[in-house]
């Protein structure tokens, strides 16, 4: 139960990160929150496995713009570390319809999980990638394309 009520807290507060959050929730996780354990530095939280950094993943890339669900407001948007666009409020449209909903794959990566989404209009070489430490804190996207054939375990094919 805790464990599940760690990837819940991680999916709508994103502690670590403060862009996944339902609407009215600070900005940053607080200690006195009820519904959601203390925020812990990455490494404090237990471990999360593939299939829920996979989940963990595509909630991202739905509330961040990247598909046809709807995005979070302008403000609470996620930063890639890279942007090409002006303004907060161009990101969600720049972002638009760009990568499939469902992941092609994940596996480790570095201390922690990488989960890599093919683009809408499929390339047969790379997607993109969402990273974020083992327990499933410092969600993000990476601004480079990820190669889909170093993937460790695929889920699907960019086709389907």
């Amino acid at each position: 139960m805790i464990r599940a009520s760690i990837l819940l807290c991680s999916v709508l507060i994103a502690c670590s990160h403060g862009s996944v959050r339902p609407e009215g929730q600070p900005s940053e996780c607080s200690r006195a929150q009820p519904q959601c354990p203390p925020c812990a530095t990455p490494g404090e939280r237990e471990p999360i496995s593939g299939p829920e950094a996979v989940a963990l993943a595509e909630a991202f890339i739905g509330s961040n713009g990247y598909t046809t669900a709807s995005p979070l407001p302008p403000e609470k948007l996620a930063l890639e570390s890279i942007e090409r666009v002006p303004t907060r409020e161009d990101l969600a449209p720049s972002r638009y319809d760009s990568l499939q909903p469902k992941a092609y794959g994940y596996g480790p990566h570095g201390r922690g999980w990488i989960v890599v989404f093919c683009f809408k209009q499929p390339d047969e070489e790379a997607g993109r990638a969402v990273t974020m430490y083992e327990d499933g804190s410092r969600i993000r996207m990476e601004h480079k394309d990820a190669r889909l054939a170093a993937v460790a375990t695929r889920l699907r094919t960019c086709r389907e």
